[in-house]
């Protein structure tokens, strides 16, 4: 992954896709391959120009399978404690986050194959500018969805417990400030610093 993790920030899952997405390309590459094959050995009559034809096409068509590969491992969703980051590309990199707090829905969707070999498409749909986040051809994608909601919902504990303690603190200081502990001006400026975390 190439995005640096913040202050606190913990992996919890990193998801990728199912190997089935290289399965596309491989057929591409054995189809071409043999029907230039046999449109070589028929339209052309040299046995050496046909060969290195072959050897031309049989590598372009490796490379793209290469790239392919290549595409699916730099291709992956990482779900930390506090953001979802989906980041993909070979030559050039793409990322996008998304924090847990702007997440409104998560939804997978598993097609007959998919339920078969265990891979879908994800999709979070968010508060945030982003807007939606999707991810194709998921292992498990119901571990992803899972682990993406069991997330939110300690996040959404841990800012309650948060607001709660806050709420706490105002109310500890207004009974200092009704006792004449401490003064108006004391009370505004702790309220406001504690408003500020």
């Amino acid at each position: 992954m190439k995005t640096s993790l913040k202050k606190s920030e913990k992996i919890i899952l990193i998801s990728k896709q199912h190997w089935f997405v290289l399965i596309l390309p491989i057929f591409y590459t054995l189809l071409i391959y043999f029907l230039s094959y046999i449109v070589l050995n028929y339209l052309t009559h040299s046995n050496v120009d046909n060969n290195i034809l072959k050897i031309i096409i049989l590598i372009f068509f490796c490379v793209y399978w290469v790239y392919k590969y290549i595409e699916r491992s730099q291709n992956l969703w990482c779900v930390t404690n506090q953001r979802i980051i989906s980041e993909h590309g070979v030559f050039t990199n793409y990322s996008k986050e998304c924090p847990v707090n702007k997440i409104n829905n998560i939804s997978y969707k598993q097609q007959f194959i998919g339920h078969i070999f265990n891979y879908g498409h994800v999709q979070i749909q968010t508060a945030s500018v982003i807007g939606l986040l999707k991810h194709k051809y998921v292992k498990n994608p119901q571990n992803l969805k899972n682990t993406i909601t069991d997330v939110i919902e300690k996040y959404d504990k841990v800012s309650t417990s948060n607001s709660n303690n806050i709420a706490d603190e105002i109310e500890k200081l207004f009974k200092l400030k009704e006792k004449g502990i401490i003064t108006e001006e004391e009370f505004n400026k702790r309220k406001s610093i504690l408003i500020k975390k």
